[in-house]
């Protein structure tokens, strides 16, 4: 057992605490009673975690890629070292944990165009812009490869249409 793991009773309810039950569940294979194990729960379980894990990839290249826009489209704050270290953070976090799973780090491609539409949105409010003015200003589609979005050292030139210039 890790530092993490306490020993829950062995009757812990899957709809009182999940993670007390995913524990017992644990122990309960730990100490090969298969028969005493909720196979579909925890099926069902694991499946949640993935999608859970599956969404923060997501909210955080939603993250990612709005600061992309705010430093790509905005001249204003450019200079600010909030939008640099948020950048910095979400980056390192989504970094870590692709580097723990390879078929999240094999989704990534879906996952950069599922979280481009709300880094516009986020992007567009940060900017203080209408919507109608955020839509023309950021192209539809992302135009960095996952790659960038995930390098450290990438931060793009500033776009001869920031702040609206044409």
């Amino acid at each position: 057992m890790n530092e993490y793991q306490d020993k829950p009773p062995h009757d812990t309810d899957r709809s009182d605490d999940v993670y007390a039950w995913l524990l017992s569940q644990a122990n309960r294979l730990r100490e090969s009673r298969p028969e005493a194990v909720d196979w579909l729960g925890l099926a069902e379980e694991l499946e949640d975690i993935v999608a859970l894990q599956r969404a923060k990839v997501v909210s955080l290249l939603s993250i990612v890629q709005a600061h992309l826009l705010k430093w790509h489209y905005s001249r204003m704050r450019r200079s600010e070292h909030s939008w640099q270290r948020s950048l910095v953070a979400a980056r390192a976090e989504l970094n870590l944990i692709l580097d723990e799973s390879r078929i999240l780090r094999n989704e990534l491609p879906g996952f950069t165009v599922k979280a481009y539409a709300p880094a516009r949105r986020i992007a567009g409010t940060d900017m203080r812009l209408g919507k109608r003015d955020w839509e023309r200003l950021f192209p539809s589609d992302c135009p960095w490869t996952p790659e960038q979005i995930l390098d450290q050292d990438f931060f793009p030139v500033l776009a001869p249409t920031a702040n609206g210039r044409k």
